[in-house]
Order: C-alpha cells, then structure tokens, then sequence
C-alpha cells in the first residue's frame, strides 16, 4: 500500500513548479507499476524527453571508458559550466528538503545541448528502497486515511523524516558531485576518491580547492556544506552567468532577425501578386527611369534570376528596392 501510494504522491514531491521548471532537472512526466513484463512487475518513471539527448558517460567516454574528442576538446570554462549547473540543481533539491540519492553519476546526468546538462532519474530510489522522502509522503497520508491537504502532507514530511537521515543524504550529494567532478577533471569514467598528483597539479587552484572540499567527507568524515560549495564557485557561476546572458542576448537577436525575414518575406510576396498582373506590365512607372523601378529590380532579383532575357545582378540590386545598405 506504501508504495502504490507513493507512486501516486510522487508528484507531491517532483512535480512542484521550482523542480519542474528549472533549467539543470529532468522534469518528472508519470510514474507506475506494470505487469507486462516477465519480472513479476516493473516499475516505469516517464521523464521529459530531450531529442539527441545522452548521458554524460556516453557523450565523454566511448564503450571501452576511453576519453571521447568531445572530451579532449572540452576546456576549462566548460567543466566549470557542467560544475556550477549541477551545484545549480543540488541546491535546488536540497532547498525543498530532497535529495539526489543517486542522480548524481555520470549514467544520470544527461548531456542536452552545447554545454548544457540535466540532472535526470530523481527520486527513484526512494521509490525502489521506500525509505526516502516519497515514502515519507506515502507513509503520512496512510496515517492520516488517505486524504490530507498539501500542508498537512508537508507538515508529516517534516515530522518523519529524520532531519539525520536527510543531511547525510544530502551529504552523500556533495561526495557524488565531487567524483563527478574528479571524473571530469581525471577524464576517467570510473572516479576514484582522489585525483593523482600528477593530474592535480595541473588543474587550477579552484578546481583543486573544490576537489578537495567535496571530497573532504569521505576522508576524514567531516563534510562539506552546500552553502561552503556556493561559495567555491561563487566566482565561476557569476561568469557563467554571464555567458549565459550573452547567449540568450545572441538568441533574441538571431529570432529578431527571422522575424523581419518572415515580414520581408510577405510584403514581397504581396509585390509580386502585384507587380506581376497583366494590367501592370506596360506600366510605365515599372520601367526604367520610373518611380517603381527598383521595385521592379527587386522582383527581378528575387524570382526571375537567370530567367531568359533578364541579367543575373548582385543582391545591391534587390535590395535597394527596400532601402538596404
């Protein structure tokens, strides 16, 4: 009964408006148990789908764990790009009292776009384990009969999970992004719980001082913080952001650009049904010398180029009809 209810609750938890709609989460579509399968039962998660999208394993490293061209032409900026979306959606799960609990790994984030990575898979081990937060939901609402408002579910959640359990997930979250990131650093697909002398001493000063802050729990049992990583790559964030900013200001403009490409598109659409009736053929304003000879130029240009009896011209020639420079 837990379980087929937590399935139901699961949108409680992943489907809230901060998680659905941030840019560095795989929005959770439907989750159900199914017998169609010779296992007994199966338990299928739906999650929105990124067309060409792959693991970040699978764009890095090929079949045999061997650093791809895409991996050894990535530059600095770009792992810290990966790092500070990835800090992104921790912060994010850890805000509304979740936790990766295993998205964290390089066969769970997934590779969307240039420079652009999801963290995918979440909550599905509560949902197999039935000791996370969705459990939690499923296991207050049977307490209170099966039908408890959001708050009321909320304020249960609150109640039964233990705020020990929660942190050392959460903390089990930083060690996970820090063998993501030696991975990246190391270029090895299996992460190992350092980095090599040798590879560490070419990495920047940050890189090396992130590394070792994530990775600080599993040696000597003293974790890090979420809010001393925010402060890591406080710097590399503000960057990136700018990037960022950079990017969608290049976006706008390439769309402005369409935009009026798709306007000059009707308008000469709209002169060619004119200019090309019979009753305006021997019209004199068409012609050489008059008022509408540059229209005529440019529906020359764009529909009769090469056409028998007209000259192939330079684009000046069609667009000084709409006053192009």
């Amino acid at each position: 009964q837990l379980r087929h209810l937590g399935l139901e609750l699961y949108y409680t938890l992943f489907r809230k408006p901060a998680l659905l709609n941030h840019p560095s989460l795989i929005p959770v579509e439907t989750a159900f148990v199914t017998h169609e399968f010779a296992d007994g039962g199966s338990l299928v998660v739906l999650e929105e789908f990124f067309p060409g999208a792959k693991t970040l394993e699978q764009h890095l490293f090929d079949a045999q764990g061997k650093p791809l061209q895409a991996f050894h032409a990535m530059q600095e900026r770009q792992l810290w790009s990966i790092i500070c979306q990835l800090v992104l959606a921790l912060l994010t799960l850890h805000s509304h009292r979740l936790a990766a609990r295993g998205s964290m790994d390089l066969r769970r984030i997934l590779w969307t776009g240039p420079n652009r990575v999801r963290l995918g898979a979440l909550a599905v081990t509560d949902l197999i384990t039935g000791d996370g937060p969705a459990a939690a939901v499923a296991a207050a609402t049977v307490a209170a009969g099966g039908n408890v408002s959001e708050a009321a579910t909320a304020a249960m959640v609150a109640s039964r999970i233990d705020e020990k359990r929660l942190l050392e997930w959460q903390q089990a979250d930083l060690i996970a992004l820090g063998h993501v990131v030696v991975s990246l650093a190391c270029r090895t697909r299996t992460p190992s719980s350092g980095v090599p002398p040798a590879v560490f001493a070419t990495l920047g000063e940050e890189m090396q001082k992130l590394i070792m802050l994530l990775l600080r729990g599993s040696t000597t049992g003293r974790s890090a913080s979420l809010g001393e990583v925010m402060d890591a790559v406080g710097r590399r964030m503000v960057v990136d952001q700018q990037r960022a900013a950079m990017h969608e200001d290049a976006m706008f403009r390439e769309l402005a650009l369409q935009v009026e490409n798709e306007r000059l598109m009707r308008l000469v659409v709209k002169l060619f049904m004119i200019s090309e009736r019979p009753e305006h053929r021997n019209d004199p304003r068409y012609r050489p010398g008059g008022e509408r000879h540059a229209l005529r130029l440019l529906m020359d240009f764009v529909f009769h180029q090469g056409a028998a009896g007209i000259e192939c011209r330079e684009f000046g020639f069609g667009a000084c009809g709409r006053g192009v420079e």
